[in-house]
């Protein structure tokens, strides 16, 4: 028996030998499911004569499937496990790549990797694609996101003061962050121009009813001010 595709080139061409009334199967494995495969069937009979018929089967080869699981959230800066274990398939090898979008990709060739956004600093989307590829060398493909949000928190100025006659002391301890704060910069008369930094501003003649400005910058780059009138 000769399988052909006579559209689209030979898809198999298996053989064997039947006697004549007896009954034969072959077993077709295509590489998507449900796949319909055109073939033309011949026997040749005990005399020499030839018989043809034209037919197709429907390939219920179930080949493997992927699965990313997923989606993902991470934190600017942090990495993430990414899992397809739920990917089903005999002897599955796994690449992983990212198609668009920030972070880097460790152990991209097996089951779960590890994405990596150390050098994201801002709110960002990644797209993670997983092929799979089964023992028979049928693939499959799925996709997901990673959600790289910003974890830092901006930092919030503060300050108190007190007046001694003419003379003014500043201080910005009461401002806070998450992190560290960098720089104090004080504008007295808020007028656009830095006059002290640093966290105390001691004994300075300032006349009452002057605002002050405080700006302070973290270390993350991000900063906060708030105004008062001593």
């Amino acid at each position: 028996m000769a399988l052909d595709d006579s559209t689209q080139g030979t898809l198999y061409n298996t053989s064997f030998s039947l006697s004549p009334g007896a009954t034969g199967t072959v077993d077709i494995e295509a590489a998507v499911k449900n796949q319909t495969i055109p073939f033309t069937v011949s026997t040749i009979g005990e005399v020499g004569l030839t018989a043809t018929r034209s037919t197709q089967a429907v390939s219920n080869s179930k080949g493997p499937t992927a699965d990313t699981g997923g989606p993902y959230t991470v934190a600017t800066g942090g990495t993430i496990g990414l899992d397809g274990s739920n990917s089903s398939g005999k002897q599955l090898t796994y690449s992983w790549t990212i198609t668009s979008g920030p972070g880097t990709l460790q152990n991209a060739s097996t089951q779960t990797p590890t994405f990596d956004a150390s050098g994201v600093t801002s709110d960002d989307t990644a797209t993670i694609e997983l092929t799979v590829t089964g023992k028979k060398g049928n693939t499959d493909t799925d996709t997901t996101t990673v959600d790289i949000t910003d974890s830092s928190s901006p930092p919030t100025a503060d300050f108190t003061y007190s007046r001694k006659n003419k003379k003014v002391d500043l201080d910005g301890s009461a401002s806070s962050d998450e992190g560290t704060i960098q720089s104090y910069e004080w504008d007295v008369g808020a007028d656009g121009t830095i006059d002290y930094t640093g966290q105390t501003v001691s004994k300075k003649k300032i006349p009452s009813g002057t605002q002050v400005k405080l700006t302070i910058t973290d270390d993350d780059n991000e900063t906060d001010s708030i105004t008062k009138t001593v």
